[in-house]
């Protein structure tokens, strides 16, 4: 309810949310520049939180077998 869609043109803060043909939710990331995110991958709670691109977090969750659908929503009161 804090949240709104956005479709492209995203600024930092956005949230990116990785999702399946299922509509499952697989990884959640925030945009922060030029298709860098901040993103902790796996469930250890050791992994570090790190900035990675956009691309090699999607290379990581996409495998043959699924189809990833990327969404986006930016805060209503920034």
């Amino acid at each position: 309810t804090q949240y709104l869609p956005v479709a492209t043109n995203w600024v930092f803060g956005d949230v990116l949310v990785l999702r399946d043909d299922a509509g499952e939710t697989l990884h959640m990331c925030v945009y922060v520049a030029e298709d860098v995110v901040f993103t902790k991958n796996g469930l250890d709670p050791i992994e570090p939180w790190r900035l990675m691109t956009l691309d090699n977090v999607l290379a990581i969750y996409q495998t043959p077998a699924k189809h990833l659908r990327l969404a986006s929503f930016r805060r209503k009161d920034p």
